[in-house]
């Protein structure tokens, strides 16, 4: 892949076409305007050469005015401001990866996860919610937030039934409780915010306000 990167700029691609490409592994989006098709064919020529397959079941020219495509667990296309309606090309977490994440939610809290003990339960929960508000913090993500936290908050009380009583909640007062030891889940919302504190945090703290 890297070799076809080079290549696409080095044979004046990029320049000519006005075709940028982004890509992370074997995955690549080429970004152009008005000449997508010419791309298409100047990549399928280069895979060629290179001796690279083409996923075509994967592989179209999407108008992001019109059309959306998934990359890399988001989904870059036409959103809405919730207030105003307003339109606008943004990201939302991919509905494919949403549901992934809803399954491995599942996963660790299946029958077969019943003798471990709630609280190693809880902790590999929280991980997952920390590492999914790291990945997914662009554009709109409180629907896809609040789909997992009703799946986890559902799969917690189930197992709880089945096990024993899990404190399922986000409150300020829980989170303090578990800061002394209690444990308890942290929804993706809060786990979110923290995280987006945190930063802001930091932020200052790197570029601190100049005082006249």
């Amino acid at each position: 892949m890297r070799l076809f990167v080079l290549g696409w700029k080095k044979l004046g691609h990029e320049k000519r076409l006005g075709a940028f490409i982004v890509n992370y592994a074997d995955n690549l989006v080429i970004c152009c305007r008005g000449r997508a098709e010419e791309a298409l064919a100047a990549m399928r020529v280069m895979m060629t050469k290179l001796k690279l397959t083409v996923n075509e079941s994967k592989t179209r020219v999407s108008k992001l005015s019109e059309e959306k495509f998934d990359f890399l667990g988001y989904t870059f296309g036409r959103c809405y401001l919730p207030k105003t309606g307003r339109t606008y090309l943004g990201t939302v977490p991919a509905k494919k990866q949403v549901i992934r994440i809803c399954q491995a939610i599942g996963g660790e809290t299946e029958r077969n996860k019943t003798q471990l003990d709630h609280k190693t339960v809880v902790t590999k929960l929280n991980q997952m919610m920390n590492g999914c508000a790291n990945y997914f913090c662009l554009g709109p993500v409180s629907k896809a937030y609040r789909a997992a936290d009703r799946h986890t908050c559902k799969r917690l009380r189930h197992s709880g039934r089945r096990h024993q009583p899990i404190a399922v909640t986000s409150s300020e007062v829980n989170k303090s409780q578990a800061i002394r030891g209690e444990q308890c889940f942290f929804s993706l919302l809060s786990v979110a915010i923290a995280i987006l504190r945190n930063r802001v945090a930091v932020a200052h703290r790197a570029f601190p306000s100049r005082r006249r």
